[in-house]
């Protein structure tokens, strides 16, 4: 068989030709959509962090709310938030193409102007940027689309922040015209939660009336309550006065012994905001009487690598006796009754009957980590059966001012405590004073 032999030249032109063939366009990512960059650069970043927005942490349990990326849209839009100040103004956390009605949006600018809405987000760390900030206006102006791209990218990048100013402390009321109380400075490990009381003297020698109460706190603070002890709680569980008492040990653990004080608090006031200025209904004050001692009880949240300081303060604001028209008084309704099978979901409900006319203007809750949801109705008259408050925050419920709109119970009508816990153990659970123990308390005032 011949063989023919092929010019050089023809073999580098097939070569070429080869070349070419195999030859593609370079590949371009896709352009991510507005909420997966969203997701990618604030939310699982500042939001969906250690002890914060994730699944099975405390934050997320009270809030309901998980930023992870699998369900963080489903989470967010169209979702009616469980902070119940919010819910009362019918606040979706995202209503689309509303930024201003979006309870997310009013979180990451100035909560503050909102009685009950809470600290600003992220909580004890940095504010977003503002290019972040106006990035999910944009998203939430434009729909809250999960698809799609619908803001402005590059304001991601933007690293500039609005100027906080330094935390000035609360002034206290002028001399004669009230009292105030603090927590002193203290520190916050880094990414930790520190919950603390301490046991203050208001200073007041004579019987005061206090119809304000003004609380300010340095970033990074979950709440601020303040109680009081009735004059039946046993001397020897009364807490030291000014002794810093930790709920949560250094381990995570919690220091139960401090339960047995705690169980016969009664409730004075309290805010979850960094500065709330709460008046009581005019000519309604609460008496206090000589020597008021005043448990403070502060809570903050610091998931940043350093140090982060903690500071609340208190002002007691009082009149004189001659404007008074009702004294305020406190309501403590307390059912220790009922056993929670264990393995079980069950919900436990307590009628508390009025002997006489009571006007409640504050109502407010207690049960502990096995309570899932506590509410609150009328039982008997015109609004039998009414909800007037719910609370799925164990440790950190709200508190629900009624000063324009009170609740008058008439002799016979009362209050329905109806809480849902789920007993996970193996061990029936009751009424107990540690927090392996449950309970079923309505706090309010009324006159």
């Amino acid at each position: 068989m011949k063989h023919t032999a092929i010019p050089l030249c023809v073999l580098a032109a097939i070569a070429l030709a080869s070349c070419g063939d195999a030859t593609t366009e370079p590949t371009t990512e896709p352009t991510p959509s507005s909420f997966e960059s969203l997701q990618t650069k604030v939310l699982s970043k500042s939001c969906a962090t250690a002890g914060c927005h994730v699944t099975g942490s405390t934050m997320a349990t009270e809030s309901g709310l998980v930023l992870e990326s699998s369900v963080a849209h489903e989470n967010l839009v169209r979702v009616l938030s469980k902070n119940v100040a919010a819910r009362a103004d019918s606040l979706l956390r995202v209503s689309p193409g509303h930024p201003e009605a979006s309870f997310l949006y009013l979180k990451i600018t100035d909560p503050s102007h909102h009685i009950g809405y809470g600290s600003r987000m992220p909580l004890g760390a940095d504010p977003l940027t503002n290019g972040q900030i106006e990035f999910i206006r944009q998203w939430i102006a434009a729909g809250a689309p999960k698809t799609g791209v619908v803001a402005d990218a590059a304001l991601l990048d933007d690293t500039t922040r609005a100027a906080e100013e330094p935390f000035t402390p609360l002034a206290p009321p002028a001399p004669g015209s009230g009292f105030q109380v603090t927590t002193g400075t203290f520190d916050v490990a880094p990414r930790f939660e520190r919950e603390l009381f301490i046991y203050r003297a208001l200073g007041n020698t004579d019987t005061v009336f206090v119809n304000r109460l003004e609380t300010k706190m340095r970033s990074g603070s979950h709440h601020l309550v303040l109680y009081s002890f009735p004059s039946s709680t046993p001397s020897g569980t009364l807490p030291r006065l000014d002794e810093i008492r930790d709920l949560h040990k250094p381990d995570g653990t919690t220091n139960s012994a401090l339960f047995d004080a705690m169980g016969y608090h009664q409730f004075v006031g309290g805010a979850m905001a960094q500065y709330q200025d709460y008046r009581f209904p005019p000519g309604v004050a609460l008496a206090l009487p000589p020597g008021m001692r005043v448990d403070v009880n502060s809570h903050y949240v610091n998931p940043s690598s350093t140090v982060m300081t903690g500071e609340a303060f208190a002002n007691f604001f009082t009149v004189d006796r001659s404007e008074v028209q009702k004294l305020a008084r406190p309501l403590f309704l307390n059912h220790q009754e009922f056993a929670l099978p264990p393995g079980t979901r069950t919900t436990v409900r307590k009628t508390f009957t009025m002997p006489r006319t009571r006007t409640i203007f504050l109502l407010t809750s207690h049960m502990h980590k096995r309570g899932e949801r506590f509410a609150i109705r009328i039982a008997g008259g015109p609004r039998n059966g009414e909800l007037v408050y719910e609370s799925t925050n164990w440790s950190h419920p709200p508190v629900v001012i009624l000063n324009d709109n009170p609740i008058v119970l008439n002799a016979g009508e009362g209050l329905t405590s109806e809480v849902t816990y789920y007993n996970e153990t193996t061990e029936t659970i009751r009424f107990g004073l540690t927090s392996e123990d449950e309970m079923d308390i309505i706090f309010a005032y009324y006159y």
